[in-house]
């Protein structure tokens, strides 16, 4: 997969670092890769208890008025719960460790994408817009990166992705799998709640997602989000 992907976004040009970074001999790759496969390991292992956390934990923010990073509205909840349903472990296994056509499609719609964000991060006065067509096709944070962004960094942002479009073709619209982003919402409900379950912030994964675009990371999750799933865990 670690090849399949570099060949994917080799004509990326904002991506030419992670391509090294796939290159290279050293850990770093290995590691990502392994701790998004333990990631979505955990979406198997959480339990009833476990979903109504994330249930109350959504509902509180809401409540609160605590801004969430995504336009997505799939709920979290409900796709664990009729992943639980369903059966379908091996897709969930398979994502990073085997290469099948659902692969192959994943990866050809990703490099469109990024493509597109690409070319149209060319014009300047261009800005996303949320809803509309053009900008559904569209992956657009890596050409708002700084220019100093660890290589690490973008390569969670390009597995995060990657991931969407391959849930997509594997699970699709059964699982309310639909729009570009809406895995997106999975993954960072899964790393505040396991952030929350371990009691620590101090993951590479969650430093990564919650620091800000301008600091070197994604900005995908933040301090308040995380306060309210350390609150429900503590009083589950």
């Amino acid at each position: 997969m670690k090849d399949a992907l570099k060949e994917t976004i080799q004509d990326v040009p904002e991506l030419a670092k992670v391509c090294e970074l796939l290159k290279s001999t050293t850990d770093a790759a290995h590691h990502v890769f392994e701790t998004y496969d333990n990631l979505l390991i955990s979406t198997l292992n959480v339990d009833t208890s476990d979903i109504a956390i994330i249930k109350q934990s959504r509902g509180a923010m809401e409540q609160r008025g605590i801004r969430l990073h995504s336009a997505s509205k799939l709920n979290t909840a409900d796709f664990l719960e009729t992943l639980q349903k369903d059966g379908v472990e091996s897709v969930i296994h398979d994502a990073l460790t085997t290469y099948s056509d659902t692969h192959e499609q994943a990866l050809a719609n990703l490099k469109e994408l990024l493509l597109n964000g690409s070319n149209i991060a060319q014009n300047q006065n261009e800005k996303p817009k949320d809803g509309d067509p053009i900008w559904d096709r569209v992956i657009w944070g890596h050409t708002q990166a700084r220019a100093d962004v660890r290589p690490e960094v973008l390569l969670h942002f390009v597995l995060s992705h990657y991931l969407c479009q391959y849930m997509n073709f594997a699970l699709g619209k059964q699982f309310g799998l639909e729009a570009k982003d809406d895995f997106i919402n999975v993954l960072a409900d899964m790393v505040l709640f396991t952030t929350a379950k371990n009691n620590s912030t101090d993951s590479d994964l969650y430093q990564t997602w919650s620091k800000a675009k301008d600091d070197g990371g994604l900005g995908w999750i933040d301090g308040d989000q995380y306060e309210v799933y350390r609150e429900m865990v503590a009083h589950s």
